[in-house]
């Protein structure tokens, strides 16, 4: 299956197994993959079985390249796996992805637009979870970011957009040098940074403890007005594996 810019091309075997019977003969393609994704797999990724016991066939799986393809080829995989294992595998899965390689960069673990509406946040924290899983992020700080974004998002769709107002909110999660950034953004009315501001947990009330948590939990966070008087960007940063200095102590 080629995915290209939202598009879907696909590709269906044409013959038995290879090393089944000698002396077959198979189909070829020349297939160009600039700026697209060739994902090659076994029957058992179409053949996971959903809650209702029904497989998921061709269009589940397009639906999971859809959701992941924002991330980079690493992380995008270990996404779709960790999203099949939660379902019902009923044959061996494999899963084979060919693209062309990027210079080695910032990798983008997740990157998700969604409405900012607070019956979205259940499958975003899954998202996030299986993203931070997939960096190797240890279990109790992983749970403790996910909180922090989740806080983060409901405060935007409480405050920044109000029940007046409507639109969505982009989550972006990179990862490099052993660093941690979330992105968050949304289009809501422009907020004053000096009034976000926060509080030691002791003093906030329920419902007000989302600035103070995400202020413990990571290491530098600010949060911006764009430019054009509509939307803001909040910037998270968190540290999750530092390189020892040469003749520390390795784990």
């Amino acid at each position: 299956m080629l995915y290209r810019c939202g598009e879907f091309t696909e590709y269906l075997s044409g013959g038995a197994p290879l090393g089944i019977l000698a002396g077959m003969t198979f189909e070829g393609h020349r297939i160009d993959i600039s700026d697209a994704s060739l994902y090659c797999f076994s029957d058992g990724v179409t053949d996971v079985r959903d809650a209702n016991n029904k497989t998921i066939g061709s269009e589940g799986f397009r639906e999971l390249i859809r959701r992941h393809a924002g991330a980079s080829a690493e992380p995008r995989l270990r996404g779709i796996f960790s999203e099949l294992k939660h379902l019902r595998l009923v044959d061996d899965t494999t899963l084979l992805l060919i693209e062309r390689m990027d210079i080695k960069g910032p990798e983008i673990l997740l990157k998700r637009r969604f409405p900012a509406q607070p019956e979205q946040m259940r499958e975003i924290r899954s998202m996030l979870r299986s993203a931070l899983d997939g960096a190797s992020v240890e279990a109790t700080v992983r749970d403790k970011l996910v909180l922090a974004v989740d806080e983060a998002c409901c405060n935007i769709i409480r405050h920044a957009y109000g029940p007046d107002c409507s639109g969505d909110i982009e989550l972006h999660l990179i990862s490099e040098g052993g660093k941690l950034e979330f992105r968050v953004l949304d289009s809501a009315p422009a907020v004053d940074p000096d009034c976000v501001k926060p509080k030691p947990l002791g003093e906030c009330r329920s419902g007000g403890l989302g600035v103070a948590l995400i202020d413990t939990v990571m290491d530098d966070w600010n949060i911006q007005a764009l430019p054009a008087g509509s939307g803001n960007r909040l910037i998270m940063h968190k540290t999750i594996g530092e390189r020892r200095q040469k003749g520390d102590e390795h784990e």
